[in-house]
């Protein structure tokens, strides 16, 4: 079993440089504590989040609606689906959980190098997990062949489209071969879409309308990572009415609090920062990428969402723990691969952030990998 580490664990970090808060110092100056461990929309929170927690308050003294028929309500308009499509969870790590133990999988496919959760989450439940692992050689571009091939023996895939850490992503014609093989096999795949809503043609892209449709196929959506929202836990997911009916039956009650509630109804009418973020994040995911490829020894691989895998090869620094202790000196936490199956220490990601941050961090890295 590989370690259960995760991005944006940064309270270490800081205790250990004697820091309270994101504050470090640095050749005896104070400097903030860049986390780019973690795929945070850098904008921050929508406009209006801290007046509606303000109007919301007074919901603390009564119990949450168990059903979220509200939240419900604003996301089925949002993708014009219906409201029995949709299962709202503390956060989608309680859905990754929950989907193996409500569908009692034995066998579960696991398509990576990819977020080690779902391992956890279908080995924890008693299922057997096995693995088709992109390769380096591809560029880890992950192979239809392998996935098609490994079908049959499984009652639950897990995919996660714009992949985490490797950035790639899988075409939507290639999802729907996979699907259709899936159906003659009573196979359910799950398609974890938590850093699509970045992309600007995201609707290209997603499945949610046909997951709405058809059985055997759910998707899965976060308001963590685009939202800004990682302390509210919020996530969603989106299937055929009867295994949504299913699903919820194994939920506990009352899993979403309140405010969550209503400020991810806020969040999802929030046009102008919707798109403002998409339009961000493709400046500055352009400008990374571009400019990283440009330190020699760093292999950077082209990103989809909001952030950049890239490979230690030819540098100074070749292994992601030692130049992420390096990088710590300068106040900037990175996220090291190693503890993803298939991955090792020669891998790390990085988060897109703001232009200034981004500039610091590859001020830093070309002064200590050059």
């Amino acid at each position: 079993m590989i370690d259960r580490i995760h991005g944006g664990i940064i309270w270490p970090y800081l205790k250990a440089g004697g820091c309270s808060s994101k504050d470090k110092v640095i050749n005896g100056e104070r400097s903030r504590t860049i986390d780019f461990s973690v795929n945070i929309n850098p904008l921050g929170l929508p406009p209006r989040v801290k007046e509606t927690i303000l109007k919301n308050i007074g919901a603390l003294l009564r119990y949450p609606d168990p059903d979220s028929k509200g939240l419900k309500s604003v996301i089925s308009a949002f993708y014009d689906i219906n409201q029995n499509n949709i299962l709202v969870g503390n956060g989608s790590i309680e859905l990754i959980h929950l989907i193996p133990r409500a569908l009692k999988a034995r066998n579960a496919l696991i398509v990576g190098p990819t977020f080690s959760e779902y391992e956890f989450a279908v080995r924890s439940n008693g299922t057997k997990a096995f693995f088709a692992q992109a390769q380096e050689q591809d560029d880890f571009r992950i192979g239809l062949l392998k996935i098609k091939k490994s079908i049959p023996k499984a009652d639950l895939i897990f995919l996660c489209n714009p992949n985490n850490p490797t950035g790639y992503l899988m075409p939507k014609n290639e999802l729907l071969d996979i699907f259709y093989i899936c159906k003659r096999y009573n196979t359910t795949l799950v398609i974890d879409e938590a850093f699509i809503d970045f992309l600007q043609n995201n609707k290209k892209i997603t499945l949610v309308t046909e997951a709405a449709k058809y059985n055997r196929l759910l998707v899965i959506r976060s308001l963590t990572k685009f939202f800004a929202l990682p302390g509210l836990r919020l996530g969603y997911l989106v299937g055929q009415r009867r295994i949504v009916e299913h699903l919820s039956k194994f939920q506990y009650p009352w899993n979403v609090n309140s405010l969550a509630q209503a400020i991810a109804g806020d969040v999802f009418k929030a046009a102008e920062y919707i798109k403002l973020s998409r339009n961000f994040i493709a400046r500055e995911k352009g400008y990374l990428f571009e400019n990283l490829s440009q330190i020699k020894g760093l292999k950077v691989y082209r990103p989809a969402a909001n952030f950049v895998f890239c490979k230690l090869e030819s540098c100074k620094i070749r292994d992601s723990i030692r130049l992420n202790n390096r990088l710590r000196k300068n106040g900037i936490i990175i996220r090291g691969c190693h503890n993803f199956r298939g991955l090792d220490n020669r891998f790390f990601r990085i988060a897109v952030r703001t232009r200034s941050e981004n500039k610091r961090l590859i001020a830093c890295l070309k002064k200590v990998l050059l």
